[in-house]
């Protein structure tokens, strides 16, 4: 009768017994007599070297070990987060236990960024915690499951080279953006790690004092690549976007320890390009509006400089086009197509509409009956029309004054979506 023993997420032990012995016998030597481990497989690798693998088991192939080893390995190997998935089975003989590991690997999908490694390129870091991290290339497991395993390593790697400092992970979340990554910093260095200066070469002197002016919250602040990498990507490259440099580009960020000034001198060098005038727009994935309706609502005139601010509004006008049709779920993609000779850009816009949604249920919840039922008298969008999304707003501001009132709470309206239907529900409840 197999035996089980789940362990972490899932680990499942199955005892093969090929003894003459009876089975009451069988169990007790497996369970608690050592034998030699005479094989030792791991099934379901692909991303991982089987030599790191076994190097983290602590396991040898002739060392002595009872099944209360293996069910410790393996809580241990489920530990790291390398792994969402392990079972393991043993087989005892004569000549000793044979021990087979299917595991399932975890997904890497979570960029890591090497925030203050200062003097360390980081292709080293990455060689280096790799020697330690079976299967690490610059990225983490999806929840940050082997971040203590990274740490470990990033540890280690400044104890080799003789380095002070302590390392931590600071988790980055960007709710609105939909991404995370997790930055690995160095504390307790017992040296300034504050920026002293910041050089940014290739920055013409046309835009040298508003660069200047974006850059001067970091000076006397902690050396944080994260922090720079946020600026370099949203506030700098949209400085230059909105002035029609859709060909800049923002490099690697350099950073050296007193390097003519006490701290940290950073270096960020800018490839300005030049200011491009608007070609037009091209549409992909669109079927419930055409071409033409799309543009009159972008209103992007050829010819002129191509501001992100005018990119940026005319999106969200076509956005409330959308809405009106009751695409509320639409989203784009925006690319570029550069006419350097020209000195043109056409933009490239790649809808998913989503489905249409008709409206469902609206409802008022946190106010006296009397006036939750005046309310939903005067709501006019009825059940199974088209759910216009712009209706929302008008209906909030016509009834400003009956919703929020002085002696109640603050109140939100909230729409939810119930896509097998089709349908949106709305509710008008108190903030939370």
């Amino acid at each position: 009768m197999p035996g089980r023993t789940f362990i972490g997420l899932i680990v499942v032990l199955v005892a093969l017994l090929r003894a003459a012995a009876p089975a009451a016998a069988q169990d007790q030597q497996a369970s608690d007599q050592p034998v030699p481990l005479v094989e030792l497989r791991f099934d379901g690798l692909s991303r991982y070297d089987y030599d790191q693998i076994v190097r983290l088991t602590g396991l040898e192939i002739g060392q002595m070990v009872t099944q209360a080893q293996l069910t410790n390995m393996a809580q241990q190997l489920a530990d790291t987060g390398l792994f969402t998935g392990i079972r393991y089975q043993y087989t005892t003989t004569g000549k000793g236990l044979s021990a087979r590991f299917i595991v399932r690997e975890a997904q890497w999908t979570v960029p890591v960024i090497f925030d203050n490694f200062i003097g360390i390129p980081d292709d080293e870091l990455i060689a280096d915690v790799a020697r330690y991290v079976p299967g690490f290339d610059g990225t983490a497991v999806e929840g940050g499951a082997a971040n203590n395993l990274i740490g470990t390593a990033l540890q280690r790697v400044l104890a080799e080279r003789g380095l002070p400092g302590r390392v931590v992970v600071i988790p980055q979340v960007n709710i609105e953006e939909n991404w995370t990554r997790y930055a690995f910093a160095v504390i307790e260095t017992g040296r300034d790690m504050s920026v002293c200066a910041i050089d940014t070469p290739g920055v013409s002197s046309n835009h040298a004092r508003e660069i200047e002016r974006l850059l001067s919250g970091v000076i006397g602040e902690r050396y944080s690549k994260a922090q720079l990498l946020r600026l370099r990507d949203g506030s700098l490259l949209n400085y230059y976007r909105r002035r029609g440099y859709w060909g800049a580009s923002l490099g690697e960020i350099d950073a050296a320890l007193d390097a003519g000034c006490r701290g940290v001198t950073v270096t960020l060098p800018v490839n300005e390009g030049i200011a491009y005038r608007v070609a037009g727009v091209r549409w992909t994935g669109n079927r419930a509006l055409p071409d033409v309706a799309l543009d009159k609502a972008m209103a992007l005139k050829p010819g002129v400089v191509a501001s992100l601010v005018d990119v940026q509004d005319g999106l969200l006008r076509v956005r409330r086009e959308y809405e009106r049709l009751g695409h509320i779920l639409v989203s784009h993609t925006l690319d570029q197509e550069l006419d350097d000779a020209g000195g043109r850009v056409t933009f490239v816009v790649t809808l998913d509409e989503g489905p249409q949604l008709r409206m469902g249920r609206f409802e008022v919840e946190g106010l006296p009956p009397d006036v939750a039922a005046d309310l939903v008298a005067r709501w006019e969008l009825p059940e199974g029309a088209v759910f216009d999304g712009t209706y929302v707003d008008r209906y909030m501001t016509t009834n400003r004054l009956r919703i929020q009132r002085d002696d109640g709470p603050i109140m939100t309206i909230e729409v939810t979506v119930e896509r097998t239907a089709g349908l949106a529900h709305v509710k008008l409840l108190p903030a939370r």
